[in-house]
Parts: C-alpha cells; sequence; structure tokens
C-alpha cells in the first residue's frame, strides 16, 4: 500500500505544473492514468489473486474475476494438471464436441473457455491480475508498495503537461519516471514476476520506454 494520498498527489501534481488553479477532477484523472499506466506495465504481485470455481459437465466455459485484467495461470487441481494457454483462433479452430479432460484454455470476452470441454465436474484454480481500484477519494491509497508513489507522481506530471500541451517537458518528465522504474527492477525480479508467462516488461511498458527514448514503438 502506498504513504501518498490522492490529496498528497494533487497537491505534488498541482506544484508541478506551476500552480495553475488546475481543478480536482483534471488532476485525478492524470494522477489515476499515471496509476493505470505503471500497473498496465509493470506486474505487480500486490494485485495477483486467485480464484477458485468448478466446471459443469459439458460446459467449456468458467466465469473469470470481474475485476481481472490479465489471467495468467489456469489449473485443473482435480487432476493436478497446469493447462496451457492458446490464442482464441486456435481454440475456435477445433472440434467443439471434443469432451474429456483439459489441457488448454483460452479467453474471449469475460469467459474462460477450456480445451476440451469438461467431461465432469473438476476444480479450477485460476491466478490473475485485477485491476488496481482507482483514487477517488482525497485520503485513498494505491492497492500497490509506497515505492512507487513517486513514478505514480512523475507520470501524472507527464500527462498533465501533455494535455497542457507542453510535449518537450512531458518527454522529460516520462525520461525520469522510467529511469525510476528501471532502477527498482532488477533482472531477477522481472524475470520472477514473468516466469514461464511471456515477455518481460508488457506492451505498455514496451511502449512508454520507445517513447522516452524517442524510438518508434512495435506494440508488439
Amino acid at each position: 500500500m502506498g504513504l501518498m494520498t490522492l490529496e498528497d498527489f494533487r497537491t505534488d501534481l498541482q506544484s508541478a505544473l506551476g500552480d495553475r488553479g488546475i481543478d480536482n477532477p483534471r488532476l485525478d484523472r492524470w494522477i489515476n492514468h499515471a496509476y493505470m499506466d505503471l500497473t498496465g506495465g509493470v506486474r505487480f504481485e500486490d494485485l495477483t489473486e486467485i480464484n477458485d470455481s468448478e466446471t459443469v459437465a459439458g460446459v467449456a466455459t468458467i466465469s473469470r474475476p470481474t475485476d481481472t485484467r490479465k489471467v495468467l495461470i489456469v489449473k485443473d487441481v482435480t487432476n493436478d494438471n497446469l493447462l496451457g494457454w492458446i490464442p482464441k483462433n486456435e481454440y475456435l479452430r477445433r472440434s467443439s464436441a471434443l469432451s474429456g479432460i483439459p489441457e488448454n484454455w483460452t479467453e474471449i470476452e469475460n469467459l474462460i473457455y477450456l480445451y476440451p470441454k469438461p467431461s465432469g465436474v473438476l476444480s479450477i484454480m485460476t491466478v490473475y491480475l485485477r485491476d488496481p481500484v482507482p483514487l477517488q477519494n482525497p485520503t485513498d491509497l494505491t492497492d500497490i508498495s509506497a515505492v512507487w508513489d513517486t513514478v505514480i507522481w512523475m507520470l501524472s506530471v507527464r500527462y498533465g503537461l501533455m494535455a497542457l500541451g507542453e510535449e518537450q517537458r512531458a518527454s522529460f518528465w516520462l525520461s525520469n519516471a522510467l529511469a525510476y522504474i528501471q532502477s527498482k527492477l532488477t533482472e531477477d525480479e522481472i524475470q520472477a514476476m514473468t516466469s514461464g508467462l511471456g515477455r518481460s516488461l508488457p506492451n505498455t511498458m514496451a511502449q512508454l520506454l520507445a517513447a522516452a527514448q524517442n524510438l518508434p514503438s512495435t506494440g508488439g
């Protein structure tokens, strides 16, 4: 949990922008943009949750929690089997008539699809990243460690400057924020957060890095 309240962020952001008397709704918007951007680019254990559910025989889907940002792991606890992720297109190419013990999973809209569809009732464990709760009240704190308060403030200044048409200053603040992020993420920490689950830095952070270095971002 952070140490800076939303009111603290407002005060420091207002100062960094030159005390222009910007109203709280605009400040809050930039602060929450920064908060969501950071948590979308760096995987935080504080936002990792576990959900337990049961399948229905002959039904391929299970619901995912409403606050899910990204599903990381799906495990068939009944058979002690870690299911492998497959792309949606690959799932749709396969026969929907096949049933048995699931081996794979994918996401379509707000549902997790298992393949083959379960032939019986199974206990399924889903590990997922949840969306952080936006900061709304003056005393609200972030859901992540206080060490990241500084980054959220830096990125909020960036968003404010962009909205005010000061792109050059915004790039300076982005560069500072990314330098801070990289100083807090060692190679071991990055690998631990993403071991067996894909790239070290998700698309959002890769795009931020490209922006800071004035490079074209591939987004992939």
